[in-house]
């Protein structure tokens, strides 16, 4: 699967400079950042929303080109300010993408945003599965110092984009929606119980949604990022292995080396298994 990091990422057309995922250099933008994309844009796909919307519409023709022969999921990802839904429509039925990247939040504005439901009902009419990333991490100055914006406040952000999906009524509303969950869903499915426990005893928390939490479970997706065995057979036995998908976490330093040998580590039975190290993928994605 190929991802690059946000659908709906805020573009900020002042900044200076792009980091190239791949390596530790710095491009300049008024240079070669720009005006040599595909390169660079294949060797640091994530980094594909710090480029202005032409460079990226120019890129997504240019790196659908070059695979079209290869089957392959493709994930659209449009800096604001563009319109999502006509962008996604252009990226699932003239591009041929099979899904989209949405970070955890919009500009601060969380996911149960009601300006958001068109793009739920685009999503769910085109059957293009979202995986939502964290950005945007919350937490201020408490999370700058030992690396904790990706160990802690990563995982965070998911569970705070989980928990407004349920408790917006997101899940109600469009209930054919699939939802990707990375890095094993945060803390959202280990913590589900204090959720319900909430949703039981609060009425804000019943205020716009009528089921209860802990059926949400089942209704997300996950990746397998939980670099456990413990932690990745708790998630399975909590959801089970048709809403598991491997990960890797590719390109970055903290993601898992060898998913693959960590999903076999597992002992499960060979159907199990391939479920998870392709087959929810190839279902989800229409591979």
């Amino acid at each position: 699967v190929c991802s690059s990091t946000s659908f709906l990422k805020s573009c900020n057309p002042d900044r200076e400079n792009v980091q190239a995922v791949s390596g530790s250099q710095t491009q300049d933008r008024g240079n070669s950042a720009e005006t040599q994309l595909p390169e660079l844009a294949l060797r640091s796909i994530p980094s594909l929303h710090l480029f202005s919307i032409t460079r990226i519409v120019q890129f997504a023709h240019f790196f659908c080109t070059a695979i079209r022969r290869v089957p392959s999921a493709l994930t659209a990802s449009f800096p604001a300010p563009v319109n999502p839904f006509v962008s996604l429509e252009y990226a699932v039925e003239s591009l041929g993408f099979k899904s989209l990247v949405l970070t955890s939040n919009i500009n601060a504005l969380n996911l149960d945003n009601p300006s958001l439901n068109p793009l739920w009902e685009c999503a769910v009419r085109l059957n293009v599965p979202i995986m939502i990333h964290p950005e945007r991490v919350g937490g201020g100055e408490g999370l700058q110092s030992y690396f904790l914006k990706a160990v802690v406040g990563y995982p965070f952000e998911t569970t705070l984009a989980a928990a407004t999906l349920i408790f917006g009524g997101v899940w109600e509303r469009f209930p054919q929606l699939q939802i990707i969950l990375v890095h094993g869903g945060g803390f959202f499915p280990y913590q589900a119980g204090r959720l319900q426990r909430g949703y039981n005893t609060r009425p804000e928390a019943r205020a716009l949604s009528r089921k209860a939490p802990k059926e949400a479970l089942t209704w997300f997706y996950y990746d397998s990022i939980l670099h456990s065995t413990d932690s990745l057979c708790l998630l399975l036995d909590l959801v089970g292995p048709g809403r598991i998908l491997m990960g890797s976490d590719y390109p970055f330093p903290i993601g898992d080396p060898n998913p693959v040998e960590t999903v076999k580590a597992l002992r499960l039975d060979p159907a199990t298994s391939q479920q998870i190290l392709g087959g929810t993928a190839a279902r989800i994605f229409g591979l």
